[in-house]
């Protein structure tokens, strides 16, 4: 009988402590800022009569399931509803009837499940270029360790380009997808191909790895295994 007393306290105390942690988690989404359909997009204050605007302010238009980490928290919340807003540099989540918007002033990375993969970013706030910059927005993880590979995923908007004198061009906006890549040292930011460049005169190892498995900076694939290479043959 004592031993039944004490699995169900034990039992109460966990369903209430998960319970404590769903209201935190749910409080914690409901505390972030709501989109409105006028935040969606800037307004670039274009005659709707004539122009359109055209493109996508997404890095996938679909709704994915997702995580996000709280700025000064160590556990992701899981199983969010997420996408990610390229031209904004902001994380929509669904959350109840609204859709929430996180930005680096309240998250410090997130990740998001695709098809076969799982995608990580972290803040864009956390590094600076090689010139002392900061950027915004959220970098995607390519490759992690000593050396970082990441990816910055941003939009902007192209204006028209119509000739009314010639009647040529296109009276539309148009979202425009653009990717810079970087290697992170230290939390700084280098162009790949002048880091990788730098590295090969000082690492004769790099350099026969780069040669012998036919490797080009302008390959993704093949900046990661070189950044993969560094990261295990560097101490």
């Amino acid at each position: 009988m004592r031993l039944i007393l004490i699995l169900i306290l034990i039992s109460c105390s966990e369903l209430l402590a998960q319970d404590y942690t769903t209201q935190a988690v749910s409080r914690r989404l409901d505390d972030l800022a709501t989109m409105t359909p006028q935040a969606a997009t800037p307004n670039v204050g274009f005659d709707t009569r004539v122009s359109k605007l055209k493109g996508s302010e997404y890095m996938n238009d679909n709704w994915l399931l997702g995580g996000l980490l709280f700025q000064g928290e160590d556990k992701y919340i899981e199983n969010l509803t997420v996408r990610y807003n390229i031209l904004n540099e902001v994380l929509e989540i669904q959350n109840k009837n609204y859709v929430k918007v996180a930005s680096t002033t309240n998250i410090d990375a997130f990740y998001i499940v695709g098809v076969g993969n799982q995608r990580h970013f972290k803040a864009a706030t956390n590094y600076k270029n090689d010139k002392g910059e900061a950027l915004t927005g959220f970098l995607e993880v390519l490759e992690d360790g000593k050396y970082q590979y990441l990816r910055h995923n941003r939009a902007y908007i192209k204006k028209p380009n119509y000739k009314e004198e010639f009647h040529v061009g296109s009276m539309d906006y148009e979202i425009v997808p653009t990717t810079d890549e970087y290697i992170a040292e230290n939390n700084v930011l280098y162009p790949v191909n002048a880091f990788i460049k730098e590295k090969r005169k000082n690492n004769p190892a790099l350099k026969k790895f780069i040669r012998v498995n036919s490797l080009f900076v302008k390959e993704p694939d093949h900046v990661a295994k070189m950044v993969e290479f560094l990261n295990q043959n560097e101490e």
